[in-house]
């Protein structure tokens, strides 16, 4: 082997030490949603005493077993708390928690309750004939709910849920309280094999009820937040942000910038949402990893220049990505992304080099720690799993990047036209061997949850992201900075607004492909376990899926 060229022997094992505590814990919460029989108090007291148990033999005979068997006990006892951790999150409820007073058929009630986050409005879906009842447009607010009214009195409750309105709520913000007249019940269960169970979905939100109202006049606020609240703080930046690419943003393209950008897909047609999922890119439509590493690339870009320390400019991008990551809502892709960037960061502030799989670990515990059943949510799972293989076909990049030296003098003989060729050329190469290698991995798992299959993603994904980055590096500049330099605003508006009707005219042409996608029965959820397992058996005897060069 030349001297000059790169090991490829991947890095031992105690460098990405916190994998094999991220699986101990993914296992945990497989155990207990799989013996889910168990009442809380009879399966907190088996978690909690396996973990004891663990933790005291280690204890005891720390001197006297060998270090492979310490570690193994000791990942057992994380096996333990992460079974109790969803164990608790799954089957608790506060005493006082509003589903004790909701029924399976929703009942008339007059509840006291506190906005969480920012309104949605939803647009009347397209017409259906398969659709009985016509359905126009609605607004949805996430709101907590402290007290119901019982017949004469009021008593204190608990417990979030979803506001439903049929029509348009305004002037309603984050940290309003509110008296709400709707009708009040339980989640119901999906009735129909292989149908979208919606009640799972939300009990893993931690909501087990919902409320609604049949008029926007059925809901009063009773008291205006105070405008030091952090969540009106971060609704009125949404807002601001939401007015200015309306401003600059062609009216056309509004709506798509707005779900791409701040997360607002809702406000999308449904046959336009339909289209980016059948076309495998629904992924643009959720603020993900792409979002914030872009912005993050673009802030420090900025900040880079010279005018600012290195550490100062590292520290202003972090607070920069954290705040943009609140505004847009802490969903599991924007935890996961904004760990990511945060400890990468906080690397180059030590000056330590970064492994992935350890970043990949610390974002999964961090999720998993904030709520458990996230696991179990098609997007936290296509989130970790593209980023996985993104980090697996970069390490593959790393072992096979050596150019001998004179192809190297070759190339740098070149005019600078064959040279922009020749980069232009390897960047879409390499957008294309990844995007197909997201699909291939990535399709029994889509197949499963959605009961779709998309190849056309695979050729129109490395065109449509530099359509992407420009719209949004663009779009998330007139954010920042559209307020200061509105020559500079309308501008990148037209840019962003180019490189928006370009995305969304490729995604309806896609669409229109034959055979570019398709329904497909999904496999049995046990088939795809095994797959993946397998998968993960056959990266780690190869020892390349987590080299770093």
């Amino acid at each position: 082997m030349p001297a000059d060229r790169p090991n490829s022997r991947s890095l031992p094992t105690f460098r990405r030490p916190l994998l094999p505590i991220a699986v101990a814990a993914v296992v945990g919460i497989i155990a207990d949603r799989l013996g889910g029989y168990l009442s809380i108090e009879e399966g907190l007291f088996l978690w909690w005493l396996a973990a004891g148990g663990c933790l005291a033999f280690g204890s005891l005979l720390r001197q006297r077993i060998p270090d492979r068997a310490l570690s193994a006990l000791l990942l057992l006892a994380v096996v333990c708390l992460g079974g109790s951790w969803h164990h608790l999150r799954w089957h608790y409820f506060e005493h006082d928690h509003l589903a004790r007073y909701a029924t399976e058929v929703p009942q008339p009630a007059c509840l006291q309750a506190v906005a969480l986050d920012r309104l949605k409005w939803i647009p009347a879906p397209t017409s259906n004939p398969l659709r009985a009842l016509p359905v126009g447009p609605r607004s949805e607010i996430r709101v907590r709910v402290t007290r119901v009214r019982d017949g004469r009195e009021w008593r204190d409750v608990s417990g979030v849920c979803k506001l439903r309105v049929n029509g348009e709520l305004q002037e309603v913000m984050a940290g309003d309280e509110l008296r709400v007249f709707a009708l009040m019940g339980r989640l119901v269960p999906a009735m129909n094999p292989g149908e979208y169970d919606w009640s799972l979905s939300e009990r893993s939100a931690g909501r087990h009820c919902e409320i609604y109202c049949k008029s926007p006049a059925c809901v009063t606020v009773t008291k205006v937040a105070s405008d030091w609240n952090p969540g009106r703080l971060l609704h009125q930046i949404g807002q601001r942000c939401e007015r200015r690419l309306a401003t600059y943003v062609w009216p056309e393209q509004s709506d798509l910038a707005q779900a791409i950008f701040l997360g607002a897909r809702e406000r999308l047609l449904q046959t336009d949402r339909i289209a980016f999922l059948r076309t495998g890119t629904i992924h643009l439509l959720v603020v993900s990893g792409m979002h914030v590493g872009l912005l993050a690339f673009t802030i420090w870009t900025v900040v880079s220049s010279g005018f600012l320390p290195r550490r100062a400019g590292l520290v202003l991008t972090a607070c920069l990505v954290l705040g943009y990551a609140l505004v847009v809502g802490s969903r599991p892709p924007v935890v996961r992304a904004t760990v990511l960037v945060v400890l990468t960061l906080s690397s180059y502030v030590v000056g330590r080099r970064v492994s992935p799989t350890n970043l990949l670990s610390v974002a999964a515990l961090v999720v998993l720690a904030v709520n458990p059943t996230e696991l179990f949510r098609a997007g936290t799972q296509l989130s970790f799993l593209c980023v996985a293989v993104l980090v697996a076909y970069g390490s593959v990049l790393q072992r096979t990047k050596w150019i001998d030296p004179l192809t190297r003098l070759i190339r740098q003989t070149q005019p600078w036209y064959r040279k922009l060729l020749r980069w232009a050329m390897t960047k879409f190469a390499h957008a294309a061997a990844a995007s197909l290698a997201i699909w291939l991995v990535v399709a029994p798992l889509v197949a499963y949850h959605f009961h779709i299959t998309s190849p056309i993603s695979v050729v129109i994904t490395p065109l449509l992201w530099p359509m992407v980055a420009i719209a949004l590096i663009s779009g998330l500049t007139i954010c920042f900075v559209g307020w200061l330099l509105p020559p500079l605003a309308w501008l990148l508006g037209e840019v962003c607004s180019y490189s928006l009707w370009g995305t969304e005219s490729l995604v309806a042409a896609a669409f229109q492909v034959d055979y570019g996608n398709s329904y497909v029965p999904g496999p049995p959820g046990w088939w795809v376990l095994v797959f993946y397992l397998g998968f993960c058996k056959m990266r780690f005897q190869d020892q390349w899926y987590f080299h770093l060069s």
